[in-house]
């Protein structure tokens, strides 16, 4: 076990290797500090006092990432019904309804990833769900599919999908190639998380396909 390592998920690998990282069980228990960012992505069912600490934290100036997929797509690691496994649909549910926000049901995608753009990064969603509902204090992007949000005297990230932390939606086609990279989702998540980091020496260029 020691030989093959931590076996972590690619996506929290290169968080790891970015900056700072701390996971908790309870974020009641683990509230952070006024300088960090929390990021909830696709968690199971909550407690009623994690709910109230992170929206404590929220209006008190923090900053948060919140990744509430509508419809998971993620391969499940464990048999069906294992309770290891990621929920299917958010359980987020009473939180956003606090801030005003409204997740509609993922539209049909045909089992194909969507392109993205969010404020010059492009990030590739999978079954994602639409911010149907949000306060005035929000501006969207990618037809609803992400926000960004004044809570109190804080700020927040919403995006519709947690799907788009999954490895092969993100990663290059060829290992080490970054500038070949497949959607700028971990340098875009990064930067939200550790201000100043998540900047590529070399940037790929996007090119959008027209249908004919």
């Amino acid at each position: 076990m020691i030989a093959e390592g931590a076996n972590d998920d690619p996506a929290l690998a290169r968080l790891t290797a970015t900056g700072p990282l701390l996971l908790v069980d309870s974020i009641a228990d683990h509230v952070p500090p006024p300088s960090g960012t929390l990021l909830i992505a696709h968690p199971r069912a909550l407690a009623p006092r994690e709910l109230v600490a992170i929206d404590a934290f929220v209006r008190g100036g923090g900053h948060a990432v919140v990744l509430a997929d509508a419809l998971s797509g993620w391969p499940a690691r464990h048999p069906l019904g294992d309770p290891r496994n990621p929920p299917v649909t958010s359980l987020l549910t009473p939180l956003l309804d606090h801030w005003g926000v409204t997740l509609g049901a993922a539209p049909e995608h045909g089992g194909r990833a969507l392109a993205a753009d969010v404020e010059g990064a492009r990030l590739r969603l999978f079954s994602a769900g639409r911010l149907e509902r949000l306060p005035g204090t929000c501006r969207a992007f990618a037809d609803r599919r992400a926000a960004r949000c004044r809570i109190g005297r804080g700020e927040i990230w919403l995006v519709g999908d947690a799907d788009l932390l999954f490895a092969p939606l993100w990663q290059p086609l060829v290992p080490g190639a970054d500038h070949l990279r497949q959607a700028d989702t971990m340098e875009w998540l990064s930067a939200r998380l550790w201000p100043g980091a998540g900047r590529a020496a070399l940037h790929p260029i996007w090119i959008r396909s027209r249908p004919d």
